[in-house]
């Protein structure tokens, strides 16, 4: 899917928002559908903000060694690094390549990255010791990547950490496909 057709529909999930509002303040809509249908389209958002992200207007910065711009946007009051520096190699990449993805230039390959590496993970670790590295990894919930952020609210939520380390490798490869063009070739960590 290209840039212009997310961009597209981007705005027209906006504009129905909008129309929805108004269907509500002339009761052309109930409270509970104006609920549902506000819901979906907040989702529809979500994900299409993933794909193409808004530009932001950028502060300046100096410091881009110590505290770099593309790290500090991000919700966690910890930086990125303070979080990964203490994890296995493998499992560090997969959430620098996520969390960096629509910063640094290209979207698609970070995210093959992230992928590559999930990948080494899954075939290094065992579950139990993956739920032992990733329990700490909670904290993402506050994360403003929402592919971290449901990382992070599985595991808080109970779920065993591995199952929501395989999720992350899932929502990666939906990802991955949804940036490829139709004449692309699809990558080899896809092919499971």
């Amino acid at each position: 899917m290209n840039k212009d057709k997310i961009k597209e529909l981007k705005d027209w999930a906006k504009d129905e928002l909008t129309n929805l509002e108004e269907k509500l303040t002339n009761e052309l809509v109930t409270p509970e559908d104006y609920e549902d249908q506000t819901s979906s389209l907040e989702n529809i958002l979500d994900e299409l903000e993933f794909l193409v992200p808004e530009k932001k207007e950028k502060s300046k910065m100096t410091d881009n060694v110590n505290h770099p711009q593309h790290y500090e946007k991000h919700k966690i009051v910890l930086e990125p690094i303070d979080i990964i520096e203490n994890l296995p190699f493998t499992v560090a990449n997969v959430l620098k390549y996520a969390i960096r993805a629509y910063d640094k230039g290209s979207t698609l390959e970070d995210y093959r990255k992230a992928k590559w590496y999930h990948r080494r993970v899954v075939s290094t670790f065992s579950h139990e010791k993956l739920n032992e590295i990733l329990a700490p990894l909670a904290v993402l919930r506050f994360s403003d990547n929402a592919m971290l952020r449901d990382f992070g609210r599985q595991i808080f939520n109970g779920r065993e950490p591995w199952l929501s380390w395989n999720n992350l490798g899932a929502w990666l490869s939906r990802h991955i496909y949804n940036l490829l063009d139709e004449n692309d070739i699809v990558p080899e960590e896809l092919r499971e």
